[in-house]
């Protein structure tokens, strides 16, 4: 089924509609496979709802794809409709149809339309990007007339820093400028919001497992669904259109104007690809690469721009008179508090500043990560005192939970745990703490206990705002919130430790969690533990001395069984999917063997009227081969009569030349008669033979 590769009707596949909270999940599991449907030339329709309808070209339709691939390809997209969306949708019986390509977007362009659809207001999403800290401003145009812009958000922000990078084949810019956004450094970009509203996008960060997406800060991605955008970003890097040192900056909306760009986490970006609307309910996105370089001409005429004279960059001052009035005491003593109470609040960040004491935490199903950040940490720094280690066991919890208590006045671990990453890959809880910040305060001497929240969080009301001494106010508001709190609270030398985290059952506030501070051992002492926690889940069969010195010695025989109750609880459901499992194939067999019966009822059917059909043809041309000796027998009397005309007298001879005449015309309409039916006869004599051959009477 060729066509016209540059007519805008093509051959090939349409699967059924996505709608548009089911594209990130789709294009998540298409992820993987972007190389292989850029290869085959798969394509998406986009709807006015931000809905898509994939089409997947004919082998055939030019140019001619491999037929193998694009087979590959029907049965990957099967698959990531079952995996994704439950739904079965197998076209292999299903025959090509057309359909106009004008305006189908390909699948690196239809996965961002994906990740942007899956967005939503940032005051919607308690998880979206913070109102403050690094961002950047991404401005697409020319250069020069995007000065005016660029001083706006300059003279607006702080610590900017302003990089120009050009298309090699036009005329288009791009300005990106880093910033910060934060208000205690003095920025003003809300006076640049309400000035200049979406003209200038501020973007904010946000962090998935396969990367960052810079997003326009009023929109943000629900933390739920961060999971599959970080496998859309990886998916892109193995498709190598988004390198891995890159970033993904997406700007604009659907259907109006949605741009996207791959930039460097230290230079900007080096394509974009622009997506325009349609005015009409099918929406017909075009897809403009630009290669970007450094544009240090630009760069230079851009900056004489802003610090010309004549140009609107600065504060505008003037005069005025003040009032004659003057305050009242009550004024200046309001201020007086004021100043304070930010007083009060500069010496707390002075004072968290300074190096205090981190905690690292795991719990059962993220060990992975602490053993990556082992692995990252030099021999030296796991044999420093100042990394120590220590398990906690709580009831109702068969799993112990691994802490790291560390002084990053003698460690840094910074940079070499990548929290968000595996959060998304192992279990979404906290993983890094720190003192909250009152109790931080409140520990001057090591009497005090300490108080370890989530990094950027603390709890409300101070905690040190209760009265009297910290440790003895604990005890009395938390000790009986604890089965057996005297084990640590008890003794007279002991530095408690409280661990607050976010709750894991429903309905609950916060989890807290006391350990004893003299339990942490160095870490090359005690880390051998895990090794005893990972074997006793490993499926492997350990050897039966090594599992029952792990039930007297670490759980006190709680070890055994229950790992005998997960056998038991194992064969149970074994034995069950094994019944289940052949049912399920006894059914199958019996419809098989249903459908071959049925298959062979049908085949003797048609042999039955086979045979029918050869002797109706055996009958016909008996009768055919009468009707050729009636014929034969009849042109012998024909000869015979001619032969006697001979003995005619004279007078008859006219007589006889007109009756000659007329046999030999009545001989020549019978020779083409005998001719007909010798030829019928050897068309049934060829049909008779090939059915003979066909039913295997040959």
């Amino acid at each position: 089924m060729p066509d016209n590769h540059d007519a805008p009707m093509r051959q090939g596949f349409r699967y059924p509609h996505l709608r548009a909270n089911e594209l990130l999940h789709f294009f998540a599991g298409l992820a993987p496979h972007l190389s292989r449907a850029k290869a085959v030339d798969l394509r998406f329709v986009v709807a006015s709802d931000l809905g898509m309808v994939p089409f997947l070209p004919h082998w055939n339709a030019p140019p001619v794809q491999g037929q193998g691939d694009v087979i590959a390809m029907r049965d990957i997209l099967a698959d990531v409709y079952q995996a994704a969306l439950s739904q079965s949708h197998d076209l292999s019986r299903r025959g090509a149809q057309s359909a106009n390509v004008e305006g189908m977007i390909d699948g690196v362009a239809a996965s961002v339309i994906a990740l942007f659809s899956a967005t939503v207001p940032a005051g919607m999403d308690p998880g979206g990007p913070a109102a403050s800290g690094k961002k950047i401003c991404a401005l697409v145009g020319d250069a020069t007339d995007l000065s005016e812009r660029v001083s706006q958000v300059v003279r607006r922000s702080r610590h900017s820093a302003v990089s120009v990078l050009s298309d090699k084949q036009g005329d288009t810019d791009l300005v990106v400028i880093r910033l910060s956004d934060d208000p205690d450094e003095g920025a003003t970009l809300d006076g640049l919001r309400a000035l200049a509203g979406d003209s200038v996008p501020i973007c904010a960060g946000i962090e998935t497992s396969g990367g960052t997406i810079w997003l326009p800060d009023r929109r943000t991605l629900p933390r739920d669904q961060r999971s599959a955008a970080g496998a859309i970003l990886a998916g892109l890097v193995d498709a190598e259109h988004l390198p891995g040192d890159h970033d993904l900056l997406v700007l604009g909306d659907v259907p109006d104007e949605l741009v996207f760009a791959a930039i460097p986490r230290q230079v900007p970006a080096l394509n974009i690809d622009d997506l325009a609307s349609d005015p009409t309910d099918r929406i017909r996105p075009r897809v403009r690469e630009l290669t970007l370089m450094a544009n240090e001409d630009a760069q230079a005429a851009l900056q004489a721009r802003i610090v010309d004279a004549q140009f609107p960059v600065g504060y505008r001052v003037s005069l005025r008179a003040i009032s004659e009035t003057t305050g009242i005491e009550a004024d200046i003593e309001t201020l007086r508090e004021e100043i304070e109470e930010r007083q009060a609040e500069i010496e707390l960040i002075r004072a968290l500043a300074a190096p205090q004491m981190g905690l690292l935490r795991f719990s059962d199903a993220q060990l992975p990560a602490l053993v990556d950040g082992l692995r990252a940490m030099p021999p030296a720094m796991v044999q420093n005192g100042g990394l120590t280690y220590a398990a906690g066991h709580a009831a109702g919890r068969a799993e112990p939970v691994h802490f790291i208590l560390y002084d990053p006045a003698r460690v840094a671990i910074e940079g070499r745990l990548p929290e968000h990453f595996w959060r998304g890959r192992t279990e979404d809880r906290p993983i890094r703490y720190w003192l909250d910040p009152h109790a931080a305060v409140m520990l001057q001497t090591g009497a005090d206990p300490m108080i370890f929240t989530p990094v950027r969080h603390r709890l409300l009301p101070a905690i040190n705002s209760f009265g009297g001494y910290l440790k003895e106010t604990l005890g009395v508001i938390l000790s009986g919130l604890f089965a057996d709190a005297s084990a640590v609270l008890g003794k007279p030398d002991t530095q408690p430790i409280y661990v607050f985290s976010p709750p894991q059952v429903e309905g609950s506030e916060m989890e807290v969690e006391l350990l004893d501070r003299a339990g942490f051992q160095p870490l090359h002492l005690s880390i051998r533990w895990i090794n005893d926690y990972m074997m006793v889940r490993s499926p492997r069969i350990a050897e039966r001395a090594v599992l029952e010195r792990l039930a007297d010695d670490l759980y006190e025989g709680q070890a055994a069984a229950e790992l005998r109750a997960g056998v038991d609880e194992t064969v149970a459901d074994l034995a069950q999917s094994w019944a289940q499992g052949r049912t399920l194939v006894s059914q199958q067999i019996g419809e098989v063997l249903g459908h071959v019966t049925q298959e062979i009822r049908q085949s003797a059917e048609r042999m039955r009227l086979g045979h029918a059909y050869l002797d109706e043809v055996r009958k016909h041309v008996g009768e055919l081969d009468g009707m050729i000796a009636l014929a034969r027998k009849e042109m012998a009397k024909a000869d015979s009569a001619g032969a006697d005309l001979h003995a005619f007298s004279a007078n008859l001879l006219d007589a006889r030349f007109s009756m000659v005449a007329d046999l030999l015309a009545e001989m020549s309409v019978g020779e083409a008669a005998i001719d007909e039916a010798e030829r019928r006869l050897q068309e049934a004599s060829d049909k008779v033979e090939a059915l003979l051959d066909q039913w295997g009477y040959s």
